[in-house]
């Protein structure tokens, strides 16, 4: 429900400026030096990962806007061919801590067709009403052909 959502990824425009100037390669500067971390992990709703040939790795954080003693469980649905972790696996809401990190992981098992995206999801459930699914996109690159043209 859009007026009762539990969890919300929330973002900052400063969130923007790092993602787009310093990550991306478009900027630099004092403001970009201090900058860690990796394009996949701008905190939105959904994640997408263009290549996962052995392991690959990236961070979420949500805010509870629901009830402040709140616990959230964690379904996976993983992209075929793509053992998918999340590391916490249960969310404690309290009213002293209503922002939590997870960690989601990604390993192709298997390669599909060159360049294929497979899709799947990731879903937070309080074991009531709030069910806060993300969805998740990862494309198996199986060998990367124009790098090998000479």
């Amino acid at each position: 429900m859009a007026a009762d959502p539990g969890l919300i990824y929330d973002i900052e425009p400063s969130d923007y400026f790092k993602f787009f100037n310093c990550m991306g390669g478009l900027g630099s500067g004092d403001n970009c030096t201090t900058v860690k971390g990796s394009l996949a992990d701008l905190n939105l709703p959904s994640i997408a990962i263009p290549n996962p040939r052995t392991f690959q790795a990236t961070m979420r954080t949500v805010t509870n806007v629901g009830q402040a003693n709140a616990v959230y469980k964690a379904f996976l649905q993983p992209p075929t061919g793509v053992e998918m972790t999340v590391n916490p696996s249960v969310l404690v809401f309290s009213k002293e801590k209503k922002v939590l990190s997870f960690k989601v992981t990604f390993k192709a098992m298997r390669r599909p067709i060159q360049g294929d995206y497979i899709f799947g999801s990731l879903t937070w459930h309080d074991g009531g009403s709030h069910w806060v699914q993300i969805s998740i996109a990862v494309r198996i690159v199986i060998e990367d052909i124009y790098s090998k043209i000479s």
